[in-house]
């Protein structure tokens, strides 16, 4: 947990809601049990008026048929008193049916999943007074103060997880060329002792739009977390192996208007040769034609010389 803000209005929304959740689901409850028996009291009524029916025409069959000889007095009025006593509890039963009714039951639901949705949201403002980091990590950065307002458009915190730790460089086109995925990385880190071994894990499609480089990431372990964030980091990957190569160094090239040359020591005297070049580091480059095994160049004040020249070696 980075902060935890006032939460007192925001608790007790959520306690009234969740009782009012609470009665409402009783409501409901009670009201379908009602609503049950309503149904069955209605089938019992429908049931007794049917009865009676019966009974009704019965009597009058009864009451028709009086001065023949199969119908007594009695028939009628033992049939008559069935009437009455059918009638009797037809209204006993018509006013012991109970009131609530379907469209109630619905209503009630209805009102209990609004309330529902309404502690739903009154508990997402209540977690939200508890504002948690959704990394595992370091506090790098606070900028809110003990019951203080926070600032908006600023963030409250800045959480870091150093550990894998991402090492970022920004290469030309000519550097991401030679770089293929998976290749080894060799990585130091300024004020870090020793070599951080990662790789290539993916090679970018596109250069940034206002750079021209190309972002090249690459994670490493980090677990004693020596490497901070922001260090400067040297990244060495072996591209090419080139076997008996003929390298100078970069500062004793001499680029003429049609031709690449160096100058090689003869005694006193100094030797304009062309050459070729090839692969090159940050500090020297390989020649591919024009220099031999062993030959010595001129670094140091090339550019004043020419084959005219006399020269002191200096060792």
């Amino acid at each position: 947990m980075i902060a935890a803000l006032d939460d007192s209005t925001a608790r007790e929304n959520v306690n009234q809601l969740a009782n009012a959740v609470n009665e409402l689901e009783k409501a409901v409850n009670q009201a379908k049990e009602l609503s049950g028996q309503a149904e069955k009291s209605a089938q019992e009524l429908k049931n007794l008026q049917a009865d009676l029916n019966q009974s009704l025409e019965r009597s009058k069959e009864l009451l028709s048929e009086l001065d023949s000889e199969e119908v007594t007095a009695a028939d009628v009025l033992k049939e008559s008193l069935e009437v009455t006593i059918k009638q009797a509890q037809l209204s006993q039963a018509a006013t012991q049916v109970p009131s609530m009714s379907a469209g109630n039951v619905t209503q009630l639901e209805t009102q209990l999943s609004e309330t529902k949705a309404s502690l739903n949201q009154a508990q997402d403002v209540l977690n939200a007074t508890t504002i948690e980091s959704p990394i595992n990590g370091i506090v790098s950065q606070i900028n809110a103060e003990e019951n203080a307002a926070a600032v908006p458009s600023t963030p409250l915190a800045v959480v870091v997880n150093l550990n894998p730790i991402k090492a970022t460089f920004q290469v030309n086109s000519f550097q991401i060329s030679q770089l293929k995925k998976d290749q080894d990385v060799k990585i130091t880190f300024d004020g870090v002792d020793g070599t951080f071994d990662g790789k290539l894990n993916a090679i970018p499609p596109t250069a940034n739009e206002q750079t021209g480089s190309f972002l090249i990431e690459i994670p490493l372990e980090n677990k004693d977390l020596k490497i901070k964030g922001g260090m400067k980091a040297t990244a060495t990957i072996q591209t090419d192996v080139i076997e008996n190569a003929i390298t100078v160094p970069k500062e004793s090239i001499v680029y003429g208007d049609e031709e690449t040359f160096v100058y090689i020591p003869q005694g006193k005297k100094v030797k304009q040769v062309n050459v070729e070049l090839g692969t090159e580091t940050n500090d020297n480059i390989q020649i591919t034609s024009g220099l031999s095994k062993g030959d010595q160049v001129i670094t140091k004040g090339k550019d004043r010389l020419n084959e005219a020249s006399e020269i002191q070696v200096q060792k």
